[in-house]
């Protein structure tokens, strides 16, 4: 039995009251409780029991919390911080690596002046990450909320920006270009995960 448009929305302004504004974990809980709550209906269970029911299942995942990984200051629901730690994780192993290789493979003698002479993807990876910049000011004007966009002005815009004001230094290792290059790649990657959640929002 489909829920009606007035019955959808009670289960809108639970999640809203829950402070759940991140679009793309919001969509996920609608789906879930909006199915549970249908599957009771169809059993007799009235719509008032069915969500009481059916919301009452998830508070203890909408409690807010916070975490070390992200920041013990940024309080979000529960499910979110979840899912950004998780998320956060996979950009912390991947750094960890890119710092492995670039230091025992690559090596930390070459300079700025040789990194720009023997690897044309510098221009490439400056080029992403202001490119990467600017669609996170453009989406952050949409005043749309999602996980990615979340990770990703807690973790990649500040090291972006650190990075950057490195090269106002007469010489720096090629170390902190390659810093530049992960950290483009990983920015580029939530901006598009976060695009996609966009796309299916119009």
């Amino acid at each position: 039995m489909e829920l009606t448009q007035e019955q959808i929305q009670c289960v809108e302004n639970f999640l809203s009251y829950k402070k759940l504004d991140y679009i793309d974990v919001r969509f996920e809980v609608l789906d879930h409780i909006i199915s549970d709550i249908e599957s009771l209906l169809e059993q007799g269970i009235p719509f008032e029991d069915a969500f009481k029911q059916s919301t009452g299942k998830w508070h203890k995942d909408l409690e807010f919390t916070s975490s070390f990984l992200i920041g013990i200051l940024y309080n979000r629901p529960k499910i979110v911080i979840n899912k950004a730690v998780n998320l956060g994780k996979y950009w912390l192993i991947f750094s960890f690596i890119a710092v492995f290789l670039q230091a025992f493979l690559i090596g930390e003698k070459s300079t700025i002046s040789s990194f720009l002479s023997d690897n044309s993807f510098f221009f490439l990876t400056i080029g992403v990450g202001l490119a990467i910049i600017n669609g996170y000011f453009y989406f952050k004007m949409r005043k749309l909320k999602t996980t990615f966009l979340f990770l990703f002005e807690k973790f990649i815009i500040p090291s972006l920006l650190l990075l950057f004001i490195a090269f106002l230094l007469p010489e720096i290792s090629s170390f902190y270009v390659f810093l530049i290059f992960c950290n483009s790649f990983l920015g580029y990657k939530l901006y598009k995960e976060h695009q996609k959640i966009m796309i299916k929002c119009n």
